[in-house]
């Protein structure tokens, strides 16, 4: 792998969702294909499903027969196909880039931490740190945006996990298996 990744391009945050720029799977791929074949090595993924979780299995090959695997899964909140398809990329993204050593460029000059870490840590504050309601606290954002955040296809498994805990919260559940919400 290190031989590859000194062949690697530089990864650029193209797209941008919810206030912050992200490297899409397909050019993670792109900027790692050549140095990756090119020193005998091919990362393979594939979906994984353990009740009611979703995940991804990456396995790094090398032609001379050895293998390292990863597996992460988390829960869907999602239960449609388009859902589980958007959060399975997610996963596939940071999985990939994690298996490579590497991190997209910062192209923003501010942050100091990796991107997976800063989602993390901004899904967790105490304030909603993107949209219409950016800066009020999780507990006053209203329960119709809450419900709308959850459902977009671009949210972060954590900022979905932290919604969904404040819609608990505020005693709205999910009612299974259609995934609707109600009071």
């Amino acid at each position: 792998m290190l031989e590859a990744q000194k062949e690697f391009d530089k990864v650029v945050r193209t797209d941008e969702a919810f206030n912050y720029k992200y490297a899409p799977l397909d050019k993670v791929i792109e900027a790692t294909r050549k140095g990756l074949a090119s020193n005998g090595l091919v990362i393979m993924q594939f979906p994984i499903n353990e009740e009611d979780r979703v995940g991804v299995k990456t396995i790094v090959a090398h032609t001379s027969g050895e293998i390292i695997e990863s597996q992460y899964s988390t829960s869907s909140y999602k239960k449609d196909p388009q859902g589980v398809g958007a959060l399975l990329t997610y996963l596939r993204r940071y999985a990939y880039m994690a298996v490579c050593g590497i991190a997209p460029e910062d192209d923003d000059g501010v942050s100091a931490m990796p991107i997976t870490n800063k989602i993390v840590q901004e899904s967790l504050t105490d304030t909603i740190p993107f949209g219409k309601h950016k800066g009020k606290r999780w507990e006053d954002v209203p329960k119709d945006y809450l419900l709308w955040l959850i459902t977009q296809e671009k949210t972060t498994p954590q900022t979905r996990e932290k919604a969904t805990q404040v819609l608990e919260s505020k005693n709205v559940k999910s009612s299974d298996p259609t995934d609707q919400w109600t009071q």
